[in-house]
C-alpha cells in the first residue's frame, strides 16, 4: 500500500454498514486440555452463566477445544487460540479476555498475534447496487478464458506506510454473502511476539495488543469508507477519484 493521502477518502461515508466482525488470534504452543470452561470460571475470566452457555456448547478432543457464549466464540488448537465475534460493541470484551487468559499462563511461548476486522457493506441509498469490481479489477482479460467472470476474491499484502507500526496487513475484497450487503472486506493485522531470548512469550502480547487495538481500528475504517465508496457507488456516478 502507498503512503499517500488517497488511503483515506474525505468524502462523507455513502456507505451502510450491515455487519461486523473481530477476531483476536494468537499462535503459539498450547495445551487444549487447559480452556475447558470450568478453567474458565476458576480463573474468574467468565460470569456463570457464561460458563454454563459454553459448557453447552463445548465441542473438544485431545488437541482441539472450541465453545461459544451469548457474546462471543472461542476455538483452541495446539498451534493457535482464537476469539472472535460479529459485535462491535464488545471489543472491549475481547481484548480483556485475551489479556487475562495468558495474564494466567504468562509462560505460554506465543509466537504471533493477528487482529482481523471485517465488515459487511452496503450502498447507504441502494443495498442492491453491487460492487463495481472493474474500477480495481477489469474482467475483460479473463473473458477468453471464463466466459462471464466474476470476483471471487481480491487480496492484497503490504507492510510499510499508512499500515499500523510492526504489522503486516492483508486486505481481502469480496462479493458478501449477506442479505443487504453488496461488499465483504477484511483486514489483517500480523505482529510477531518475540521475546529478549528470542523464543516468543507472553512478554509483549499486552503493550502489543492494547496499541494494535486503536491503530487498527482507525486502518480497517479507512479502508472500508475507501473501497465502499469506490465499489458500492451507482455506475453513472463520477468517483472522487480512481485507484492510485
Amino acid at each position: 500500500m502507498e503512503p499517500t493521502e488517497g488511503a483515506i477518502d474525505p468524502r462523507p461515508p455513502e456507505y451502510a454498514r450491515i455487519r461486523s466482525g473481530l477476531h483476536l488470534l494468537v499462535d503459539g504452543h498450547l495445551n487444549p486440555l487447559i480452556f475447558v470452561p470450568e478453567w474458565f470460571r476458576r480463573e474468574d475470566l467468565l460470569r456463570d452463566e457464561e460458563v454454563e452457555s459454553a459448557e453447552a456448547s463445548l465441542s473438544s478432543s485431545s488437541s482441539f477445544v472450541a465453545f461459544k457464549t451469548n457474546e462471543f466464540s472461542f476455538v483452541v488448537s495446539l498451534n493457535s487460540l482464537e476469539i472472535f465475534s460479529n459485535s462491535a460493541g464488545l471489543e472491549p470484551v475481547l481484548r480483556d479476555l485475551m489479556l487475562n487468559i495468558f495474564t494466567s499462563l504468562r509462560h505460554t511461548p506465543l509466537t504471533k498475534l493477528t487482529v482481523s476486522r471485517s465488515a459487511h457493506l452496503a450502498n447507504v441509498t441502494d443495498l442492491a447496487i453491487p460492487p463495481l469490481w472493474q474500477c480495481i479489477m477489469p474482467m475483460a482479460p479473463f473473458e477468453p478464458l471464463l466466459g462471464k467472470p466474476t470476483v471471487a476474491d481480491i487480496s492484497v499484502k503490504g507492510f510499510t506506510g499508512p499500515v499500523p507500526e510492526g504489522a503486516q496487513v492483508a486486505i481481502s475484497l469480496q462479493p458478501s454473502t449477506v442479505h443487504d450487503a453488496g461488499l465483504f472486506v477484511e483486514c489483517k493485522y500480523s505482529y510477531d511476539l518475540p521475546s529478549d531470548g528470542g523464543v516468543g512469550s507472553t512478554d509483549n502480547l499486552p503493550d502489543i495488543l492494547k496499541n494494535a487495538m486503536e491503530t487498527t481500528r482507525d486502518h480497517s475504517e479507512a479502508t472500508y469508507a475507501r473501497f465502499s465508496n469506490l465499489l458500492l457507488r451507482r455506475p453513472d456516478s463520477q468517483p472522487g477519484h480512481g485507484p492510485q
